[in-house]
């Protein structure tokens, strides 16, 4: 229904283009005519706006760069978080090794 309204509009744009030419070439006023075409004016209608610039793609695209980059971000914390655990466990257990070493007991330092 919309495309034969467009049609149709179309069309009587064009019919009062051809008029006005003619109307120019015969040196007379048709002003009082165009004035009528243009107010008629466009209907306006409701279709969703067309994602011409793929907005909708980038914007996904750049969720899912957002999600590997935190991702990433995780997994190298807690890379570190497991090195940093096992160095803690490491100097722990060289610190043991030296007290028993030693002769330290653990019972003296409390």
């Amino acid at each position: 229904r919309y495309l034969r309204e467009t049609l149709q509009r179309t069309r009587d744009q064009l019919d009062a283009e051809k008029r006005l030419n003619t109307a120019i070439k015969q040196r007379k006023t048709f002003h009082l005519e165009e004035h009528a075409v243009q107010s008629q004016g466009w209907s306006k209608h409701r279709c969703p706006p067309e994602d011409i610039h793929g907005r909708a793609d980038a914007k996904l695209r750049n969720q899912k760069e957002k999600l590997k980059r935190r991702n990433y971000e995780i997994e190298t914390l807690k890379s570190q978080l497991d090195s940093k655990e096992q160095q803690l466990c490491d100097t722990t257990t060289r610190l043991a090794n030296l007290e028993s070493s030693l002769g330290f007991d653990n019972r003296e330092l409390e």
